[in-house]
């Protein structure tokens, strides 16, 4: 008898979930509670959330602009997490990664690029942040870690869902917040109990520009009380000009934290390995770990990312010892 084919949760395919779970280390409540796959035509559904994405009188979107989204028929997984502007309630802005990405437009050369998209979000609309649901067993991780209690009759969804961790976390300055450059990273590291947020890349964090008015993202000020700490925890990187770019990305965004009265610190990881989930995966899997049972291995990860996290810099070190050398 032929044995049945294993059932990933949100129809997530096997690729898609060993990304998640194997690739980038995330907890299975995480993968269950946030990341859904789609294909077909459901992700225009998702993406095209926007009054201002073009559509005739009818309704349906201009065949001009659907052109451009054509690879999201392929399929590929979606997230999604809690708005921090709506009472946690769940947010209609996610993150789309195809399996079949498009190649980026160079609107001043008006030629197509040689990068790859690889995240689509819902184009004409504002970028948002995410907050992951976390279930309770990973709530208990990070009230244990920070050792601050959790609250009475917390309420459990039949999904695993529990309800208020991000409020728990709002109200609690002393927890502080990790800040990373997406959402895989930022889920990583909620699963060995850091609080972290998913941002939209490196200048996810702050809006506005540095001439007028630039504050930090509406959804990260509800956590900017009490003189939190924000760890900003970017991806390492060797080319000089992308360098530059997370290096001012990074002070930027830090000044806006600075100037609602909380800390800042930054910390870079080692390298090679590019994110914060690819250099997790890479210590469960070295050589001195393969001898090491699953708990222990836990155990050793936990305690090198919580030193990685302890030697972070302040701002103003950051900005004078790793400043590029050259453009």
């Amino acid at each position: 008898m032929s044995k049945a084919p294993q059932q990933y949760p949100n129809n997530l395919t096997s690729a898609e979930y060993r990304e998640l779970a194997v690739g980038s280390g995330i907890h299975p409540d995480l993968i269950s509670l946030n990341y859904i796959h789609l294909e077909g035509d459901v992700p225009y559904s998702y993406l095209f959330i926007s009054p201002d994405v073009p559509r005739k009188n009818a309704g349906r979107v201009r065949e001009g602009f659907l052109k451009q989204y054509r690879h999201v028929e392929a399929g590929g997984w979606w997230v999604s997490g809690l708005d921090p502007q709506n009472n946690w309630e769940p947010m209609e802005w996610g993150r789309f990664k195809s399996a079949a990405p498009r190649f980026n437009y160079d609107k001043q050369k008006g030629q197509q690029t040689e990068k790859l998209v690889k995240y689509e979000s819902p184009p004409k609309t504002p970028n948002r942040v995410t907050y992951h649901r976390m279930s309770l067993g990973l709530w208990q991780l990070v009230s244990q870690r920070y050792n601050v209690p959790m609250p009475d009759n917390i309420i459990a969804c039949d999904d695993g869902h529990a309800i208020g961790f991000w409020a728990w976390v709002q109200r609690h300055p002393q927890i502080p917040i990790i800040l990373c450059e997406g959402e895989k990273k930022a889920a990583a590291l909620l699963s060995r109990g850091f609080v972290a947020i998913g941002l939209p890349g490196i200048w996810g964090g702050r809006v506005g520009n540095k001439n007028c008015n630039e504050t930090l993202h509406p959804d990260l000020v509800p956590m900017a009380t009490g003189g939190r700490k924000f760890i900003i925890l970017f991806d390492y990187e060797t080319k000089l000009k992308t360098r530059w770019h997370i290096y001012q990305a990074i002070i930027r965004t830090g000044r806006t934290i600075q100037a609602l009265k909380c800390d800042v610190e930054v910390a870079c990881l080692p390298g090679p390995e590019k994110g914060i989930d690819d250099w997790i995966v890479a210590l469960q899997n070295a050589d001195d770990s393969k001898k090491l049972s699953e708990l222990e291995k836990a155990a050793k990860v936990s305690q090198l990312v919580t030193a990685l996290i302890q030697d972070a810099l302040s701002l103003s070190d950051y900005m004078l010892l790793q400043r590029p050398r050259h453009r």
